[in-house]
């Protein structure tokens, strides 16, 4: 984009400094910075929920599937209402998404971090920007479970056939039977007697969203309990548990999964006892459902500075119907003029963010927008030391 606003543009001499600053800060002897050393989390919270739960996994000694998942991936600031400045920390795992969207709650509170509701919003098409506020998406056509191949047993969007969103799909409470009901790749449901068995067995009905839970799956959540707090980190059940037929790990596999508000929940008997039950890659997908690319993995070795990219979603003004090309002899050319009579309302826009950090500084940057300094974060302290402009809006200084 050629839009250049006096007001936005910093450009390669403001990119030049903040490099050099980030070099002499990463040569300052010991003892001069008090920021910890890199981690690959995004925040201590983020390390110590991980730990607690996934560490012992990583350990070989728990017993049971990833929580998370084995690498802290992708961390980003994204839009969301009712947070400090309109944004909040997040990280990306395989498994879903951490979040702190109150930093002024006391870090010793459960639900400093949370958690998600990440396949909520994958089945029912709307990525979610405040309590009460969503971007409308076309539904993840992502399988749910299964190898990561097009049409491998059902996807998020055929789940809406079946999901309670919005008080819909709710069904009768049926503690006790076994569950030989199937889904297929189209969403559609059918009835495998064979493959109702003891695990199967219905033992809990859900009032609020109206569903029930498989003995397998309550018994993962008790289990679960003693470690975190299993509610928050799985959710209500959303759907019925179905069987479908999916291709793992390149075999063909009869596989119970339910969705959750927050996880989905996978049941293969054909596993070691440990990994039978599991959570699905709810992260992995809406990482790749919101942003188009695969999860990016952290790391915690690296010295000097760092360069990586990302989005972020920004409010913006809808200027660029608004750009009129400019002539040959126009003082700005070749950039355009803007016909404010044109510009248009707020809507949500996907920006590229490139971010420069070392061990003690943060710096990300906004290239579609000539380059702009959007945050610079003091690690040490955890503080924005810039002002973030919560929308982006067409300057009155100047073109």
């Amino acid at each position: 984009m050629r839009f250049k606003p006096v007001q936005t543009f910093l450009g390669w001499p403001t990119l030049r400094l903040c490099i050099s600053i980030m070099l002499l800060v990463s040569l300052l002897p010991p003892g001069v910075a008090k920021a910890a050393g890199p981690s690959p989390f995004a925040d201590a919270a983020f390390a110590a929920l991980w730990q607690r739960v996934d560490g012992p996994v990583a350990q070989g000694g728990a017993g049971r599937g990833w929580t998370w998942g084995a690498l802290p991936a992708a961390r980003a600031w994204e839009r969301y209402a009712e947070a400090p400045g309109g944004t909040r920390l997040v990280q990306y795992f395989d498994k879903a998404r951490m979040e702190i969207t109150d930093p002024s709650v006391e870090r010793s509170n459960p639900y400093f971090t949370t958690n998600g509701l990440l396949v909520v919003e994958l089945i029912a098409g709307r990525v979610q920007h405040g309590n009460a506020r969503f971007e409308p998406r076309a539904a993840a056509v992502q399988s749910v479970a299964g190898d990561p191949v097009a049409g491998n047993g059902p996807s998020y969007a055929a789940l809406r056939s079946v999901a309670t969103i919005t008080g819909d799909h709710r069904a009768s409470k049926r503690v006790n039977e076994r569950v030989g009901a199937t889904l297929d790749a189209n969403g559609v449901v059918g009835d495998n007697p064979t493959l109702a068995t003891a695990a199967t067995t219905l033992v809990r009905y859900e009032q609020i969203t109206g569903h029930n839970v498989a003995r397998v799956f309550q018994d993962f959540q008790v289990t679960l309990g003693g470690i975190t707090n299993a509610l928050a980190t799985i959710g209500l059940p959303i759907t019925e548990p179905y069987w479908t037929s999916v291709v793992v790990g390149g075999q063909r596999r009869d596989v119970l999964m339910q969705a959750f508000e927050r996880r989905v929940l996978t049941y293969t008997p054909a596993n070691a006892v440990p990994w039978q039950v599991e959570m699905g890659n709810v992260g992995q997908h809406y990482y790749r459902w919101r942003y188009g690319v695969a999860l990016a993995y952290g790391t915690s070795d690296f010295t000097g500075v760092r360069l990586s990219e990302g989005t972020i979603t920004l409010p913006t003004y809808a200027y660029q119907q608004a750009l009129v090309a400019t002539t040959p002899d126009d003082p700005i050319s070749p950039y355009e003029r803007i016909d404010r009579s044109r510009i248009g309302g707020i809507v949500d826009r996907n920006y590229r963010l490139i971010t420069l950090e070392n061990r003690y500084l943060r710096v990300t940057f906004l290239p579609e927008l000539g380059g702009r300094v959007y945050q610079m974060f003091n690690k040490a302290t955890g503080n924005n030391v810039l002002y973030e402009n919560p929308v982006i809006k067409p300057s009155y200084l100047g073109q």
